[in-house]
């Protein structure tokens, strides 16, 4: 067992070099505050990690694969769009596990209709040790974090009876990183030099159980996971320049 409080401590050889392979070529990394990587009482983590650029969920994996045995959801029709289908098969199957999105008119990814069997898949992932390195909100279209949060990790928290731990990525200059806007993508200046990326660890977040709903999701149990999912954007918000913060900066 290592300072995270799990025994299984480590993604698939494949998916550990090719996610930090990634980030040898394509930026420096700095992970702050690894210390937070710890389990109270060896409870399963979920990492609610910012979205707000491209460059956010790989930088993370890049970092965290040698630390942690990761499974990360992500948006189901990326299977079929290359060359980032290709790019998950190569890492790992077993590493992904897919989420119900759709594209609007306008091109953006955006969350379907709630679905809680979504989920069961990285539950039983949590239950059998490894972490879930979750969005905390749907993908950004600007560099700033979006004026609502998702839910699903604090919905997996509580399924799972896991420990929330956010993850923020400060990508410094946000000209050099692409964002999933069609349109504003990866500048070609880091085809000439590697921009510098912040993977930063925030504080555990340990959520109290919801009431017994006897199997159905209560008005009043949805409101306090909208509550707690708030919470984790706080957070996140927190860790980020003011420039990110989006309405976080002023929201209590």
């Amino acid at each position: 067992m290592d300072e995270t409080g799990l025994e299984n401590n480590s993604s698939s050889t494949r998916f550990k070099f090719l996610a930090e392979l990634g980030n040898t070529l394509g930026y420096n990394v700095n992970l702050r505050n690894p210390d937070n990587l710890k389990s109270p009482n060896g409870k399963p983590i979920i990492l609610a990690a910012t979205h707000t650029s491209d460059r956010d969920m790989p930088a993370i994996m890049g970092a965290l694969a040698s630390r942690m045995d990761l499974r990360i959801p992500y948006i189901s029709e990326l299977v079929n769009e290359e060359p980032t289908a290709t790019i998950m098969k190569l890492m790992g199957s077993e590493h992904w596990i897919s989420l119900d999105y759709e594209k609007t008119e306008t091109g953006e990814w955006q969350a379907k209709k709630f679905n809680p069997k979504n989920f069961q898949p990285a539950t039983e992932a949590l239950k059998n040790g490894a972490t879930v390195l979750i969005a905390a909100h749907d993908p950004a279209y600007e560099y700033i974090l979006p004026n609502h949060g998702g839910n699903g990790a604090v919905w997996l928290a509580h399924e799972a009876d896991a420990v929330i731990i956010p993850v923020a990525v400060d990508t410094h200059e946000p000209d050099l990183v692409g964002v999933p806007k069609a349109g504003r993508r990866q500048s070609l200046a880091t085809k000439f030099r590697r921009p510098t990326v912040d993977v930063i660890i925030g504080t555990p977040i340990k959520l109290t159980a919801l009431p017994d709903g006897n199997g159905k999701i209560t008005k009043d149990n949805v409101r306090r996971i909208h509550a707690e999912s708030d919470h984790v954007m706080k957070q996140l918000s927190e860790m980020l320049p003011a420039a990110q913060r989006g309405i976080w900066a002023t929201k209590k």
